[in-house]
C-alpha cells in the first residue's frame, strides 16, 4: 500500500473481497445449495471455484492491458461508450440491490436474534452513520480495517468449524452419484452469485501492484472454496439437507447446537460478532463502489457530496423491499441469485468481446 497516494494493494483488495463473500456464505448459501443439490451440496463450490478462476484470469488480462484506466473506461473502450454506460447502470442496480439487502439483513439479524424489543431503525441509522464516516476517511482506512477483521473472522470460523466437524454424519453428505451432477451445477449458481468482485473494479484506479492480480485472485479463490465447502459440510453434515434447506439462518442454527464437554458451547455469540464485523465491511465497500459507479456514469469530479444522500436512499429503499427477515430470504433467492450470477461472470464476456474485437 502506498499511503502517500491513498491507494491499496491488490492483496488488500482480495482480503476485502473475501470478507464480502463470507457474510452471505454463512447466512444464505447453505440453505440455497441444500435445496438444489441436497446431500451433494458440499460439492457445488468446486464448480464455483472453476468459474471464479476464469473470472480472475479474464480480469487480470483486462487490467494488464488497461493498467492505468478505470473499469468503466475499460468497458467503454471494449464495448462502446453507450453499451459501457448501460453496463455501468446495470452494476449500479446490482450494487443497490445488494446494499439494500445487506443493510436490512444487518438490522433484522440483530432484532431477530439478540434485541427483539429494540426498534430496528436504531441499528440501521447507526450502521449507515458509521459507514458514512468511514467512506469519508478513504479506501486506505477501509483496507486497514478489513485486514484486522479478516484475521478475527478467520480465527472465529476455524474454531467454530473445528467444533462442528465431530458432529458431521457421513450419511447426511452421501451417497454421491452421477444423478447429482445436474443438482450440483444448479447449486453452484448460488455460490457463484456471491462473487461480488466485479463490484470492486470500479475503484481500480486506486489499486497498486495490479501485476499481482492473477496470483492474489487465485489465492482468494481457493480460500473461499475451502470456506464455503466447510460451511456447507458442517451444516448439512450435522443437521441434514432437509432441515438446512428449510431454514433461513441454517448456519446459525447449526452453530447454536454445537456442544462442548456435553454442554451447548455458546459459539453462536462468536458467529454473531463475526457477522456484524463483516456486515460493516461489505456495506462500506459496496457503498464506496456504488459512489464510484455514479462518478463514472455521470462524469462527476467528486462523489463525496453525494455520500449522505445515497445512504439515505438506501435506508428508505430497505423498508420497501421486505417486511421481515424471512421475506428478505425469499427475495434473495427469487430475484438476486440469477442477476448476481450474470453480473459476477460478466468480466469473462467482456474479455471475450475484447479478444474478438482485438482490443486485448
Amino acid at each position: 500500500m502506498l499511503k502517500s497516494e491513498g491507494k491499496i494493494s491488490v492483496k488488500q483488495l482480495m482480503i476485502i473481497f473475501i470478507i464480502a463473500v463470507y457474510t452471505p456464505s454463512a447466512r444464505f448459501l447453505p440453505t440455497y445449495v441444500a435445496g438444489e443439490a441436497k446431500q451433494a451440496a458440499w460439492l457445488s463450490p468446486v464448480i464455483t471455484l472453476i468459474i471464479f478462476l476464469a473470472i480472475v484470469y479474464a480480469s487480470s488480462k483486462l487490467f494488464k492491458k488497461y493498467n492505468t484506466q478505470s473499469y468503466a473506461e475499460i468497458l467503454n473502450d471494449i464495448t462502446s461508450r453507450f453499451i459501457g454506460k448501460v453496463i455501468v447502470l446495470l452494476y449500479i442496480i446490482w450494487v443497490t440491490y445488494l446494499l439494500v439487502w445487506y443493510v436490512r439483513f444487518y438490522g433484522e439479524t440483530l432484532v431477530t436474534l439478540v434485541y427483539p424489543n429494540v426498534d430496528i431503525n436504531i441499528f440501521l441509522i447507526v450502521i449507515l452513520y458509521l459507514v458514512s464516516i468511514t467512506i469519508k476517511s478513504g479506501v486506505v482506512i477501509i483496507a486497514r480495517m478489513s485486514e484486522t477483521i479478516f484475521l478475527i473472522v478467520t480465527i472465529s470460523i476455524t474454531v467454530i468449524i473445528a467444533l462442528m466437524i465431530p458432529d458431521i454424519k457421513i450419511g447426511n453428505i452421501t451417497p454421491i452419484s452421477t444423478l447429482d451432477v445436474v443438482p450440483i451445477f444448479k447449486g453452484s449458481i448460488g455460490s457463484t452469485s456471491l462473487i461480488c468482485l466485479p463490484c470492486l473494479f470500479f475503484f481500480s484506479h486506486e489499486w497498486t501492484k495490479k501485476n499481482e492480480f492473477l496470483i492474489q485472485g487465485f489465492k482468494a479463490g481457493f480460500y473461499i472454496f475451502v470456506l464455503e465447502t466447510l460451511i456447507i459440510l458442517a451444516c448439512i453434515g450435522k443437521l441434514g439437507h432437509t432441515i438446512i434447506s428449510n431454514s433461513s439462518l441454517s448456519f446459525w442454527i447449526s452453530v447454536k447446537n454445537v456442544e462442548l464437554l456435553g454442554f451447548l458451547s455458546g459459539m453462536e455469540s462468536l458467529l454473531l460478532s463475526a457477522w456484524l464485523l463483516t456486515d460493516f465491511v461489505i456495506i462500506t465497500i459496496l457503498t464506496y463502489s456504488a459512489l464510484n459507479m455514479f462518478k463514472s456514469l455521470f462524469n462527476l469530479k467528486d462523489y463525496k457530496p453525494f455520500i449522505n444522500i445515497h445512504l439515505v436512499i438506501i435506508y428508505l429503499i430497505s423498508w420497501i423491499v421486505a417486511k421481515n427477515i424471512w421475506e428478505l430470504g425469499e427475495l434473495g433467492s427469487a430475484i438476486g441469485v440469477y442477476m448476481d450470477f450474470f453480473l459476477a461472470t460478466l468480466p469473462i464476456f467482456i474479455f471475450l468481446v475484447g479478444r474478438i474485437r482485438k482490443k486485448i
